[in-house]
């Protein structure tokens, strides 16, 4: 069932789509490469080549923020109140994507996969979607409101019911003048009381100035640039939500939080959130 009211004004979009390039490389395939993954192309192996001599922890940021998502699924599929999953920037598929992790938990999850390049949308419509209880659909989380009113999405979720909206290591690929926020915002007014919102994001508190330069170029040539924000502008992503008091952690360790390592040049920050009865659709 769609939502029952959605906002009518559209994201502004400052690029639109990623054009369908294989010569340029891309973030989702990028990650594959880091995942050790097979679906990608030399123009997104070089990447990873660069990403890593600048930040050699990116495989195993790549691989942090795998587990991460699979263990914010499991977490919120052990109670009987969410089974269905929309997640926004899918990537390319991989082993035990999101309707497999929730699985473990849920007898009947139900998840629509989502992304904006064509590779993706494509290696998942093979590979995740069964038209009944899993479909994979070309969207960009920057128009929410096209998402929300697909009518593949509506066949898949009754958003009458709990939903978890999944921007795991997406949202830091939507420029500050794509208001990212405001993208968030519109998920949350469409959604029922007790929906969740999982979010990792690139933090830059940490992270050496040369070092992170050096990403955020390796970024800028391909077809998803990166901007990674602070902390601060991260747990701003969650207003509406109930996070808890410790707000946006360092998510290797969520949900213990206990940050003892090192600070690498790059890290995930985010967390699970819970939205409030008084905030839906207000």
């Amino acid at each position: 069932m769609a939502p029952p009211a959605v906002r009518r004004d559209r994201a502004r979009l400052s690029g639109g789509a990623p054009e369908f390039d294989l010569s340029r490389p891309n973030a989702a395939r990028i990650c594959n490469v880091l995942l050790d993954g097979k679906d990608n192309f030399e123009s997104d192996r070089s990447a990873a080549h660069d990403l890593l001599h600048w930040a050699p922890e990116m495989r195993a940021l790549a691989k942090a923020g795998r587990d991460f998502l699979g263990r914010a699924v499991r977490h919120l599929t052990d109670g009987p109140e969410i089974g269905q999953f929309l997640d926004l920037g899918t990537g390319m598929p991989i082993h035990c994507n999101v309707h497999d992790m929730a699985a473990q938990s849920h007898p009947s999850p139900r998840v629509v996969y989502v992304d904006n390049d064509t590779v993706a949308v494509t290696h998942a419509r093979a590979l995740l979607d069964n038209g009944t209880t899993t479909v994979a659909i070309e969207g960009d989380l920057r128009d929410p409101t096209r998402i929300l009113e697909d009518p593949q999405v509506a066949a898949i979720l009754d958003f009458e019911r709990p939903v978890a909206v999944l921007m795991t290591s997406v949202l830091h690929f939507v420029a500050d003048a794509d208001r990212p926020g405001e993208s968030v915002r519109t998920f949350l007014e469409a959604l029922a009381p007790g929906s969740a919102l999982v979010i990792s994001h690139a933090c830059r508190d940490h992270a050496a100035p040369e070092a992170l330069a050096g990403v955020e170029a390796v970024y800028e040539a391909t077809t998803t640039p990166l901007t990674a924000r602070t902390r601060d502008e991260i747990a701003a992503l969650f207003d509406g939500w109930e996070l808890g008091p410790r707000g946006p952690v360092d998510i290797a360790y969520w949900p213990l939080s206990t940050e003892r390592r090192p600070r690498p040049a790059m890290t995930l920050y985010g967390g699970v959130a819970h939205l409030r009865p008084w905030a839906a659709r207000s």
